[in-house]
């Protein structure tokens, strides 16, 4: 399951995703993502991420991660924000593909929860 909203008042791109993900559901994710922020300029939004109860993946699934992550270094944002996940073991994925997306690792902000992101905002 995921969630994509846009909120033009706090300049804000939140994306939710929880879950064992199927490869429809990152595409449609992916397609989902590139239509709701292609019509902003993201560079005046922040970018809060909470996958916090997403479970590991399928290799298939985890090259589509890598795919996401990178699609949110691709768009400038004024922030990004990352929740940390729950599992070690998702969370040692996405620090391993991170590593493999140029500037991921140097631009991302991870937080224990929004809250914390949205203090770090301002």
């Amino acid at each position: 399951m995921y969630e994509i909203t846009i909120n033009p008042v706090k300049k804000e791109v939140y994306a939710f995703a929880e879950g064992f993900f199927t490869l429809e559901e990152a595409n449609s994710f992916i397609a989902d993502f590139k239509s709701k922020t292609s019509n902003i300029n993201t560079s005046g939004y922040n970018l809060i991420v909470n996958t916090k109860e997403l479970k590991t993946c399928t290799p298939e699934v985890a090259a589509k991660l890598a795919d996401v992550m990178a699609m949110y270094i691709e768009n400038p944002y004024k922030g990004r924000y990352i929740v940390k996940l729950e599992s070690v073991v998702t969370q040692s994925q996405v620090n391993r593909l991170g590593k493999s997306i140029p500037g991921f690792i140097e631009n991302v902000v991870f937080v224990d929860d929004e809250n914390e992101a949205r203090r770090l905002i301002g």
